[in-house]
């Protein structure tokens, strides 16, 4: 009797931790979390980042400033890079508001993998160069010429710096790029800590099943996919012989292992609050596997527009695909026991 009586507690507390209701709660404060702590702070920067970039380039290619000082290139160029490393930290959220009117596909087309954003952008620039009045209707363009990657063309490659001057198209075309893609920002910020966290933060705890957390955490895997095959093994190829940093995301700036840095330190941020739905013992297991995939990511050098093709950096590289795998598979692996089933990966075929 006395030892049933010592297991009570215990027994009552595994009723509780396994019932549907304690559940729920806890896909309720992980979707919150998610929201609270994780992707609304990552838009409100991105918002942030966009707003100064885009007063910079009003700046600099306005006619008139009243005596203020334009911005220099090498300026413009580091807002660029706080811009693109604010994006990197949200670009896994394909969801929500970055759904409408391709948010997404604007502010970056990519993978280009024939070309496009650099031949259409000479189009418009000589399209925008035959007018007596030069304008730029953006929405009448393709996505390829309406954000990030064309803007890095425009900022960095240096047939196009030397027309980033006022009223000339290079500058027309760069200040409305900035326009659209800070509008974006702006909108997508204010409808994920407007409607869309009323929205949760209204819903019933009994609403809170394991698809609903599932939502905020499949960014996540699509995007370690992204990494591994698009970031990492397509301009690896299968030597160093054979790499091409042209098929690197933002070569002509240098940022491409930032940009994946930024990425993993985004995604962790989330690995780690997905970590809480699963039982402790999983905890230490992934979270070492984690430590494990980034220690490699940071051993990388860079520039990697310079460096993808020598031996060490190849290596690894293709370790760090592994790695990254190796935490997908893993980690889809532990939520699936738990009840959590990653469904269609919107990045197949991609």
């Amino acid at each position: 009797m006395r030892t049933l009586s010592i297991l009570r507690p215990v027994l009552l507390l595994l009723l509780l931790v396994t019932s549907p209701a304690y559940a729920n709660q806890t896909n309720q404060q992980f979707v919150l979390d998610s929201l609270n702590k994780i992707l609304i702070p990552g838009f409100e920067r991105f918002h942030a980042s966009t707003q100064e970039l885009q007063q910079q380039l009003s700046s600099l290619c306005i006619p008139e400033l009243n005596g203020a000082e334009r911005p220099s290139l090498t300026e413009l160029q580091a807002q660029f890079r706080i811009t693109l490393q604010s994006w990197q930290q949200i670009q896994h959220w394909r969801q929500g508001p970055m759904e409408l009117s391709n948010r997404h596909q604007i502010i970056q087309f990519w993978p280009d993998k024939k070309g496009r954003v650099s031949r259409q952008l000479d189009g418009l620039l000589q399209q925008i160069s035959r007018q007596q009045n030069p304008t730029v209707n953006l929405e009448a363009q393709s996505v390829t010429v309406r954000g990030l990657p064309a803007l890095e063309v425009l900022l960095f490659e240096p047939d196009y710096t030397s027309g980033m001057k006022p009223e000339q198209p290079p500058c027309l075309v760069a200040q409305a790029i900035t326009e659209e893609v800070a509008s974006i920002a702006a909108a997508s910020y204010e409808e994920w800590q407007g409607s869309i966290l009323s929205a949760y933060g209204e819903m019933p705890v009994a609403q809170f099943r394991p698809e609903i957390a599932v939502k905020f955490i499949q960014p996540m895997m699509e995007q370690l996919e992204v990494i591994t095959n698009l970031k990492i093994r397509r301009p690896l190829g299968e030597s160093p012989e054979r790499a091409r940093a042209v098929r690197l995301e933002s070569p002509r700036s240098g940022e491409s292992l930032n940009n994946m840095l930024s990425n993993l330190e985004a995604l962790g941020s989330v690995y780690q609050l997905t970590l809480t739905l699963l039982p402790q013992a999983k905890h230490e297991e992934l979270g070492y596997l984690w430590q494990q995939m980034l220690n490699n990511a940071c051993a990388i050098r860079g520039p990697l527009n310079r460096s993808l093709e020598t031996a060490d950096t190849w290596q690894r590289m293709d370790s760090l695909a592994n790695h990254l795998q190796s935490v997908h598979q893993q980690l889809e692996s532990a939520l699936a026991d738990q009840g959590y089933y990653m469904g269609f990966n919107s990045q197949d075929g991609d």
